[in-house]
This record gives structure tokens, sequence and C-alpha cells, in this order.
């Protein structure tokens, strides 16, 4: 009981950041049926608030004081001056950015543009106004067609396609009805006794989503403590992704042969140094393949970072109690390695709580509460 009760204290940590949804309006960028008015009410107190003004699919929004920018320039994102306007989210010398009056002027001809501007062609240009000039003025139709993110820091502003590719997008899906998939049927296995089902799927679609999710890399991700967030959760998901691999291959050895044991190993020899102790402890004590549940769970807040193209997203509460009441069973069963891996647990869903959880943070005491009545739900350490 005590271990529980400082297990909750320590994860119950702050939320951050403010996001405005966007409504599916063009030309101009609206919210609530009203366009976002950049030079006046709560979108100026935004600006002057905050360092970072964020614009994409997700919508607007914003980081606190002292969240640190990422060197963007440096990370694929274009650059350009940007001053404040009384017309626009800012003014280039390109044009006005995100305008809040008129129609947003564009050129007729790319080629007249500079490099970095060619790519910001709208798919949908109602109420654009078509010129002679080198102008391109980002609207709404380019947020909401094109996939364009903006960032407005310091006088500058950065921009780039943060969109997934169609395949990557639906082979994402796909893996996550997999793993949730998975963890209704290791829940039903556990709830009737009867033996785990195959993990063997549900891993599979662990290393797929973990591989399309790393092709970018952490270079969408605008801000120190979303960079920090993604690396702490690939690296979670790949811990425990080789952690269960190997309990896999040792089952499909017939637990005699250590070659391919030892093989993965080897491959994995820099993920697997802190969890060799736990493997040990396992292989003498438990022959049965765990159910991946931290895996699926860890997973799936990676593909909704990567959705989200940051830290906090609707899915982390969800996730959290999934790790929460993982953790929390962990905590009941005398091993040393459920105490081991429930550290790592601990780690991460406090990293979460404060990188992760957007409502209020008086909503963690009530999402703790909720694991801990599943958690006496399901005794049985799983």
């Amino acid at each position: 009981m005590a271990r529980s009760l400082i297990f909750l204290f320590c994860c119950c940590l702050s939320a951050r950041a403010d996001v405005l949804p966007l409504d599916d309006a063009r030309p101009l960028l609206s919210s609530a049926g009203a366009t976002i008015h950049w030079p006046s009410g709560g979108a100026a107190f935004l600006l002057a608030s905050s360092p970072v003004v964020r614009v994409n699919l997700r919508g607007v929004y914003t980081e606190p004081l002292g969240m640190r920018l990422r060197p963007l320039d440096r990370l694929g994102w274009a650059r350009a001056p940007c001053n404040l306007s009384a017309f626009a989210l800012c003014a280039t010398e390109f044009g006005a950015v995100l305008p809040v009056s008129q129609g947003p002027l564009i050129a007729d001809d790319p080629a007249g543009l500079p490099v970095d501007w060619r790519g910001l062609r709208c798919e949908d240009a109602r109420g654009t106004i078509v010129t002679h000039d080198a102008v391109y003025e980002p609207s709404a139709c380019d947020v909401l067609d094109s996939g364009l993110d903006l960032v407005y820091s310091g006088g500058s502003v950065y921009f780039r396609d943060t969109h997934l590719p169609i395949y990557s997008y639906w082979a994402l899906v796909v893996g996550a009805v997999v793993l949730v998939r998975g963890l209704s049927q290791n829940i039903q296995a556990h709830r009737s006794s009867s033996p785990w089902p195959s993990q063997t799927l549900p891993l599979l679609a662990s290393a797929l989503c973990i591989l399309l999710v790393s092709h970018d890399g952490g270079d969408i991700y605008v801000t120190e403590g979303d960079f920090v967030f993604y690396c702490a959760t690939m690296f979670y998901c790949l811990l425990y992704l080789s952690y269960h691999v190997v309990f896999l291959l040792y089952d499909h050895a017939g637990g005699g042969q250590v070659s391919a044991y030892f093989a993965f190993l080897l491959l994995f020899c820099f993920l697997i140094l802190f969890f060799l102790c736990v493997i040990i402890i396992y292989l003498i004590f438990w022959q049965a393949v765990p159910p991946v549940y931290n895996l699926a769970a860890g997973v799936m807040q990676l593909v909704a970072s990567r959705l989200y193209t940051g830290a906090e997203t609707p899915y982390t509460p969800v996730v959290l109690l999934i790790l929460a009441t993982r953790a929390l069973t962990k905590l009941r069963a005398p091993s040393a390695g459920h105490a081991l891996t429930a550290l790592l647990d601990a780690t991460y869903i406090a990293l979460g709580c404060e990188l992760g959880f957007l409502p209020s943070p008086a909503y963690l005491v009530a999402l703790f509460a909720v694991s801990y009545l599943v958690g006496d739900l399901f005794f049985r350490a799983f």
C-alpha cells in the first residue's frame, strides 16, 4: 500500500500547453466560427505571453515561458525573418503570414518565388488573390490542405510539411488496431485465467510502428520538451520490444538452446544492459512469454505523438491510465523483475504527466484513482 501511494504521489506533476482548435474554413484561419485576429484579443495575448506559437492541422498552440525552441533551421525547417503585423500573424519580405483581413496574395509564377516558398501552393485556393509579384502569403489552405506546419518565435517564422505519407498513416492505423486488439485479448485471457494468446502479431505491429515513426526522426518536434518526450518514448518502446523478443526467441528455442537468444542480445546490446538482470530473473522463475501491455501502450503513445507532432495528445491520458494500472499491479507482486520494470514505468509515467498530459493537473488525481481501482480488479500481476 505504501509503495503504491508513493508511486501515485511521484507521478502527479503538472501540465502545460494551450491549444486553440481550428475550423475547416478558408482562406482565413478561424476558430469557433470567428477569424483569428492576431493583433488583438486572445490571439494577441498568446503571441505576447508565449515564446513559441505553432500553427498546424492540430490547431494553434503555445508553449509556456522557459520552454526552449530547438534549432529548427538546422533540422530541415525553412526560416524567414518575420515582424509582427497589424494585418497578420507576422510579415516577411515575401508577404504576410496568416493574414486576418483581405484574401492572401499568391504569385501566378512559382518560379519567381524563393526556393523555400515554391512548395507553398494551396490545393484549395478559395479566396486567394493571384498577383504577378514574387509574393506568397501562407493561409488556412496551406495549413489545412497541404499539411503546412508554422512556428513563430523570436521574430522569425519557421515552416515545413510535417504530414505523413498516406501509406505510413494507414500502416500506423492498422498497427494501432492490432495493438488494441492484443491488449483486449490479453485482458480477456487474464480475466478467464486461460493461457496467454500469441504475442507475435502485436510484436510485429509494434516493430512496424516504431520503424515508421522513426523515419522522420525527431525533426518535427520543435521544443526541447517534445523532443525529450519523443526520445524517452522511443527508448521505452525499444527496451520493451527487445525484452519481449528475447522471451519469444527463448520460447521458440524450447528453453534449452541459447544461440538465437545470444544473437539477439548481441544485436540489441546497447538496449539490453538495463534489462539483462530482469531477463535472467524471469527465465529462472517464469518460462511463459509475457503479455505485451507496456510495449503496446508505449507504441500507441509514440504513434499519437507523431500524428500530433508533439508530446501533448488527447490519447496520452488513456496511455497513462494503462501504464499506471500495469505499474501498480507490478508493485503488488513479490518479484524483483516486476519491481525493476515498475521503476522504468514510473519514470516514463512521470515524464508523460509533465510533458504530455494536456488537461488540468487536477485530473491526474482522478486518473490514478481509477488506475488504482482497476488494479484492484486485476490484483494478480500480469
